[in-house]
């Protein structure tokens, strides 16, 4: 029996994505806190305090899109959250401290069964990429065979198009 009502435990789960989020925050901030001054320490060159840096952002955009956005299509709504709150502790590296919850993750992705679905996964994923770099090279193919159908001046005043690259 639950004395909070659905509205309550909404704001009590936002209020908790808020908390990690003002944790994940602080964080980053100190980091970049240590940062500069190991840059002003002459510790690390401009371009490593740059790289770094720009990785931790890449990362905290990991970490927010999981918190905020993560939706995986579960048949089951409590899959999903499990799912989720098993992401969080991977993420946020909390396996130490939840080291019964990733061994029971463990043991559910630990089969033959799991390895070979996620190869098929992998094996589908590859396809939709390839046929998405497909569309992109024929669009990219039509923008060159306008560009090279212009006129000296046209094409001197414009430039050719990129050439796509396909995603990893």
């Amino acid at each position: 029996m639950s004395f909070l009502s659905k509205n309550d435990k909404s704001q009590l789960v936002s209020m908790g994505a808020g908390m990690v989020q003002t944790l994940f925050n602080d964080f980053a901030e100190e980091s970049r806190a240590k940062r500069q001054k190991a840059l002003s320490d002459n510790h690390i060159s401009k371009e490593e305090y740059d790289d770094l840096y720009n990785q931790m952002l890449e990362y905290q955009s990991y970490v927010e899109n999981i918190f905020n956005d993560t939706e995986l299509g579960s048949k089951f709504r409590e899959t999903e959250e499990h799912c989720l709150t098993i992401i969080r502790i991977i993420a946020l590296d909390l396996e130490h401290d939840y080291h019964e919850v990733i061994q029971n993750f463990n043991r559910f992705i630990d089969n033959d069964e799991f390895i070979e679905s996620h190869k098929q996964a992998m094996l589908k994923r590859e396809d939709r990429l390839d046929e998405e770099y497909q569309m992109a090279l024929q669009d990219y193919e039509l923008e060159l065979a306008e560009h090279q159908s212009k006129g000296f001046w046209s094409k001197a005043f414009s430039s050719a198009p990129e050439r796509p690259q396909r995603r990893e």
